[in-house]
């Protein structure tokens, strides 16, 4: 499931969760990562997913961070 760390996403990992209570969820989060999103998000994504036993995967665009194309927080 996407999971871009915002409300919508925070919605819908909670709603899948109560699907699959008691068990965990049968699939993984997956993150986009955009290189724009402050420390402390990139934390909470983190934490969130421990937390609730998610495996989480996280993508950044090679080609993208190659070129330049990622912020200068995460720099």
């Amino acid at each position: 499931m996407l999971y871009s760390i915002g409300k919508d996403s925070s919605v819908m990992l909670h709603l899948a969760r109560k699907a699959f209570y008691p068990g965990t969820l049968p699939f993984p989060l997956l993150h986009v990562d955009t290189g724009w999103k402050f420390r402390e998000m990139y934390a909470f994504r983190d934490r969130t997913a421990n937390a609730y036993g998610c495996e989480l995967l996280v993508h950044k665009n090679p080609e993208g961070v190659a070129m330049g194309h990622q912020s200068v927080r995460s720099r």
